[in-house]
């Protein structure tokens, strides 16, 4: 299955991301299209379906059940969606915007492309679709970076930054 979020933003890449799951649904007829977020979108890819504002669990579960996740994204602050998906073993291919660059390696735990670029999407979905071994590869050191990022390191790493910002002699 291949999974997107829709959301109503335009910086988020919906009608690139639209463009994506079309071509998909071309080339791989028989795939399972989802889409979720607050409100499905005007146009909906053909076959595809839509869950409306899934509970933190049930998007565990559509990460979980999905091969790739496309994240279209043309600006983001962070960009937490790829690494949610990521963590839960899910190949993601996704623009480099944000800190989607901090948090994973190009073509070895997620898939980039820069922003706008349709066909560059349209390829790694493709290729990680036809490739049983390559998308498990991409989501095995998907949740192995994701693991980086839980919680606890975070706070560990944000708490000794400020530490040493609190330590340090004041700039003149």
């Amino acid at each position: 299955m291949v999974l997107m979020m829709a959301p109503a933003l335009p910086h988020k890449g919906l009608d690139d991301g639209l463009q994506v799951l079309e071509r998909v649904r071309h080339a791989a007829p028989g795939e399972p299209l989802r889409l979720f977020g607050a409100r499905p979108p005007a146009r909906m890819p053909s076959g595809a379906t839509f869950v409306a504002r899934p509970s933190d669990e049930a998007l565990r579960d559509l990460y979980r059940t999905s091969r790739v996740l496309v994240f279209p994204s043309r600006y983001e602050g962070f960009g937490l969606p790829p690494l949610e998906a990521m963590a839960t073993g899910c190949a993601v291919v996704t623009t480099r915007v944000g800190a989607i660059p901090d948090f994973s390696r190009d073509r070895v735990s997620a898939w980039w492309v820069e922003p706008g670029d349709v066909e560059g999407m349209v390829a790694g979905v493709l290729r990680l679709l036809g490739s049983d071994a390559e998308a498990e590869s991409m989501g095995g050191a998907a949740v192995a970076a994701a693991r980086d990022w839980d919680w606890p390191i975070v706070t560990a790493r944000l708490e000794t930054a400020l530490r040493a910002i609190a330590e340090s002699p004041p700039a003149r």
